[in-house]
């Protein structure tokens, strides 16, 4: 991987009733020598595991972790799947909100229709009342999108950005993030295709 690159990189969970569960991601290499993709993914992969680890008292104990799967956008190859590092998955023993009910985080990149939007679901049902988060889920929701803003590292010692890629303009950065109070629908995509 070398600056500029661009990965696409896609958190992979189990839902309660088996479904699949992929919020992605991208991240685009700021600095550091080039380097073996291996350790680009495995700082990824890093990233992620922190975020979500950050964020698993969101998750009813039956959403478990899949595998965090890779794809180079800048040279158009696919990239072999890793496992999460330490996250295994919810850590409260609830009931969930149904499927598709997920807290939503949108992050701004300074260019006007250049939005990221990433869903964290299903919820817990202790995270919610009356279609809202709960204000210590929120904080807890905002503090780790947070730390997707900035430059991120790995252990590899390379520095990265998170944001979003469009075909018209390039990679945009994340330079702000907004968590929603009010619990978000994310629909599928494709029939019978995640949620």
């Amino acid at each position: 991987m070398e600056v500029g690159d661009v990965f696409r990189v896609t958190a992979g969970l189990r839902g309660p009733d088996g479904q699949t569960i992929q919020n992605v991601f991208h991240f685009a290499k700021v600095s550091g020598a080039d380097t073996d993709d291996l350790d680009a993914m495995e700082d990824f992969a890093e990233i992620l595991d922190e975020l979500y680890v950050s964020l698993e008292d969101f998750f009813p104990d039956t959403v478990t972790a899949d595998e965090i799967s890779f794809f180079d956008v800048t040279n158009h190859v696919p990239l072999p799947s890793l496992g999460w590092p330490t996250f295994t998955g919810g850590a409260v023993a609830v009931e969930a909100e149904p499927p598709a009910c997920s807290a939503l985080v949108v992050f701004r990149t300074g260019q006007s229709r250049r939005l990221g939007r990433k869903f964290f679901g299903p919820l817990q049902d202790g995270a919610t009342t009356g279609g809202e988060l709960e204000a210590g889920s929120l904080v807890q929701l905002a503090s780790a999108a947070g730390a997707l803003l900035g430059l991120l590292s790995g252990e590899s010692g390379h520095t990265y950005y998170a944001g979003i890629v469009s075909t018209l303009g390039g990679f945009f950065r994340f330079i702000e993030a907004v968590a929603r109070p009010i619990i978000a629908y994310q629909r599928r995509r494709k029939q019978g295709v995640g949620i």
